[in-house]
């Protein structure tokens, strides 16, 4: 849907008959209504560059869409047998391709995209530049708050690192409670989880304001095409899922996930652990008979080093986790070193770092 004629609610097409007579300028604003839950008092806004981008900028106003525009909305206000064409600002919108070349006289002023602001502020503001299209300021309302969806996507994920560094901090993790440092504490894989490709494109890229992990591959291209990124926003590993575990078999998972370590051998790899049982996998595969394998991922000159991430996946994660690091504490006790009293707990291989907290 690229034409912008049609990119708005029914009603607002009829509005250009309604204003007062002389009205020359309507200047309109946007500002996020707050947030009934405790401690949620600011809102991080992101999002309106794509908006203004993909849909408003340039020639958007063009011959063909008049025509089809004024085509759909005479049906549309019709009763199904006749046609009802008086409705349709034609006259306007070819005013905007006469005088301004199908570029849309509007002025769009916002705060920087990512601010911190509090809730209940004017977050955006349109006005028209020209007296003639008064009617098109609030046409444009419909697209423009839209940004309503990055936007909260960005205030959300915000609020999740302020609680994820919080508990770092809590937790004695120094290293990654420092500015940064939990960056890949929450990986996006959002994009079967919503609506469309764009809303994965705009979600994933308004999750990656505030953390650096993500399997969300549309997100990467929204913010070069749309934000100026020269190059990935957004990082992964290599990871397995389920189907490549499961077609080896239940016989065949330890299997599987040997080839994991070995199809990777350098860097992070993560492996999905819980296709038949976790708990085994961790005692039994990763603890014991992988054991060597994953002590051999570095070097002892430090050239190589490799990182396996076991993921749970299923259960409850404050139970499943905690069982699951008990085990490979007891499987790696002799690798293992403790290096914060509170809780963090580093299982330092020969091979690699398996990470956790108890």
């Amino acid at each position: 849907m690229d034409n912008i004629l049609l990119l708005s609610d029914s009603y607002k097409v009829s509005h250009w008959r309604q204003y007062p007579p002389g009205t020359e300028y309507v200047y309109s604003y946007f500002e996020s209504r707050g947030c009934d839950r405790a401690g949620w008092d600011e809102v991080c806004f992101f999002g309106l560059q794509y908006f203004v981008k993909r849909y408003l900028c340039g020639v958007v106003v063009t011959r063909e869409k008049i025509e089809q525009a004024a085509k759909i909305y005479a049906m549309h206000f019709g009763d199904g047998k006749t046609e009802n064409p008086g409705l349709f600002y034609r006259e306007g919108w070819e005013y905007i391709l006469e005088k301004h070349g199908g570029k849309l006289p509007v002025k769009i002023r916002a705060v920087p995209e990512g601010m911190v602001v509090p809730n209940k502020a004017a977050l955006i503001t349109v006005v028209n530049t020209d007296p003639e299209c008064f009617w098109l300021t609030n046409f444009l309302e419909t697209l423009l708050v839209q940004v309503w969806y990055p936007m909260t996507v960005c205030t959300n994920s915000r609020q999740q690192k302020l609680s994820i560094q919080q508990y770092l901090e809590e937790t004695g993790c120094e290293d990654w409670s420092a500015p940064g440092g939990a960056a890949f504490k929450l990986h996006d894989f959002g994009m079967r989880g919503v609506s469309s490709v764009e809303s994965a494109a705009l979600g994933g890229l308004s999750h990656l304001v505030n953390f650096l992990g993500s399997d969300t591959v549309v997100a990467l291209v929204a913010g070069m095409e749309y934000y100026g990124a020269k190059g990935a926003v957004g990082f992964s590993i290599p990871a397995s899922e389920h189907s490549t575990i499961t077609s080896w078999g239940v016989d065949g998972e330890v299997d599987a996930m040997k080839n994991m370590l070995e199809q990777y051998p350098e860097g992070l790899v993560a492996c999905v652990s819980d296709s038949f049982d976790v708990f085994k996998a961790c005692r039994e595969y990763w603890g014991s008979e992988l054991k060597d394998l994953i002590k051999g991922r570095i070097s002892e000159d430090g050239s190589k080093f490799g990182q396996l991430v076991v993921r749970p996946d299923s259960g409850d994660p404050e139970e499943t986790c905690v069982s699951i690091m008990k085990i490979l504490l007891e499987q790696f006790k002799e690798d293992v070193i403790i290096t914060k009293q509170c809780s963090q707990i580093i299982f330092m291989t020969r091979s690699s770092e398996l990470e956790g907290w108890l």
